[in-house]
């Protein structure tokens, strides 16, 4: 009996461990495939190096940024994909909710994302 709780238990811990691996492939994998805009970035280069912004538009190689503040939706920054690290944190629903409906963002709104993005992050280093 106490074997097979045993082989129970490391069959349960298996299941768990292929299931966040699968969900990680899954998330990468949708990452790939979807429109990048609306989601939180980082300068990987350049004199704005590790500054974040908001993607607003991509464009070939490109993606053109802003953080509501010296660049704004009005005068985005271009910058080259490869010199900008995804961050996978999410923006607020509604403002993606905005953005789908066709409403786009405003410059209040992508620094209201931002500050979050910046609060949850400097909660996690601590």
């Amino acid at each position: 009996m106490p074997g097979q709780i045993q082989d129970f238990v490391l069959l349960v811990h298996k299941i768990l461990v292929f299931s966040h691996i699968f969900s990680r492939i899954e998330e990468v994998i949708r990452l790939n495939r979807e429109d990048k805009v609306g989601m939180l970035a980082s300068s990987l280069a350049g004199h704005d190096k590790n500054k974040v912004y908001l993607i607003v538009k991509e464009e070939g190689d490109c993606f053109w940024l802003a953080d509501g503040k010296t660049r704004s939706l009005g005068n985005p920054k271009k910058k080259k994909q490869k010199h900008v690290q995804l961050i996978k944190y999410y923006t607020d629903r509604k403002l993606m909710e905005g953005f789908w409906q066709g409403k786009g963002f405003s410059d209040l709104e992508i620094k209201r994302a931002i500050k979050a993005y910046e609060t949850v992050r400097r909660e996690k280093d601590k």
